[in-house]
């Protein structure tokens, strides 16, 4: 039944909402969103829609590209999301949380920690190279690559 209700609850905002503090961060061919819930939040974001009640991280890494990306910086009470999906995340929950999203529908009650890579539409003809520090975001390094093109050196 909750779980029918989240993209009603959530369709006005491609972004999370609720007490939540997020940063934005500029990093090496990607844009990194970390996103920090207490107590209830609301994710709007397709690919992760949902709500946790409880304590919730999340970090979004987008190409540099990306549509509508946020400005760098904190923002508290909303976070706004570019309405393109990340091409990779990685989310840790304490307590309750729901999923309703297009690439899973599930409940969990306890710790949860997922990693979502290489979300790409079935049509993408890309390769891509991430490196990612879950406690250092912004060191990420995106590098994507068009067709058989080849990828480049290989970094940290």
């Amino acid at each position: 039944m909750l779980a029918s209700l989240l993209p009603v609850l959530t369709a006005c905002a491609n972004g999370t909402v609720g007490i939540v503090a997020g940063d934005v961060m500029a990093a090496d061919g990607a844009r990194v969103i970390v996103v920090s819930g207490y107590g209830l939040s609301l994710r709007g974001l397709p690919a992760d829609r949902g709500m946790t009640v409880g304590f919730s991280r999340r970090a979004y890494i987008y190409p540099d590209g990306a549509s509508d990306p946020p400005d760098p910086g904190h923002y508290a009470g909303w976070v706004p999301l570019p309405a393109s999906p990340p091409v990779a995340w990685r989310t840790q929950s304490l307590g309750l949380d729901v999923k309703a999203s297009s690439v899973g529908l599930g409940v969990s009650l306890g710790y949860l920690e997922e990693t979502v890579m290489a979300y790409l539409p079935d049509s993408a003809d890309l390769v891509y190279r991430l490196h990612f520090i879950a406690d250092d975001p912004a060191a990420t390094v995106l590098t994507l690559c068009q067709g058989g093109q080849a990828c480049g050196e290989a970094r940290p």
